[in-house]
């Protein structure tokens, strides 16, 4: 419902050219910019984020935001067509984006929403199992990044890649499960 509210205002989702307008969005971003951090760890835009997710059933407390602490670290950087593209490293996910706009290179793929769809889609597979298999908080695991953005095994994510994409734009072309089932052969995370 909320996303309906801001993306379907009217009961129809926005078109090409319509105004995408977020007064609740302009409001928090307000309150934050006033109060700062404090605002959401604590204040009022934290308090209306509690209020919300207890509303879904989530046993988020204001006592939890208060409590978050930030780590300032340094990104983790990969060109990409000529730019520099910056992510949070783990316990973010960053890193998995990193890995696929590497692995569109290595695999030359010229039209990841076209012809090379199905490669594109074969690979957020693999680097969402990687992620599952392997991503945590370096506080209380050891993630190898460096291993997980090495060329090496970048080429070995586009090779597994190659060999299990169908043409995935193809209605029916697949059996979803049985395309799954080929990466349970690919896990090789005993390392991690």
């Amino acid at each position: 419902p909320g996303l309906a509210g801001v993306f379907a205002p009217d009961g129809a989702v926005l078109g090409t050219g319509q105004q995408l307008v977020q007064p609740a969005l302009a409001r928090s971003l307000e309150q934050i910019a006033d109060q700062g951090p404090p605002a959401i760890y604590g204040g009022t835009v934290g308090a209306e984020l509690v209020e919300g997710a207890r509303r879904l059933g989530c046993s988020l407390t204001s006592e939890d935001l208060s409590l978050h602490r930030c780590d300032v670290t340094t990104s983790l950087a990969a060109e990409w067509d000529g730019q520099q593209v910056h992510v949070a490293p783990p316990n973010s996910q960053g890193v998995v984006l990193l890995q696929i706009l590497r692995a569109l290179q290595v695999g030359e793929v010229v039209d990841p929403l076209g012809d090379g769809a199905g490669l594109l889609t074969a690979l957020f597979a693999l680097t969402a199992a990687e992620r599952d298999q392997g991503l945590a908080d370096p506080r209380v695991a050891d993630v190898d990044v460096e291993e997980l953005l090495d060329l090496q095994h970048i080429e070995s994510l586009v090779a597994a890649a190659r060999a299990s994409s169908t043409d995935w734009r193809t209605p029916g072309a697949h059996d979803r499960n049985a395309h799954y089932a080929h990466y349970d052969h690919y896990a090789h995370y005993d390392h991690y």
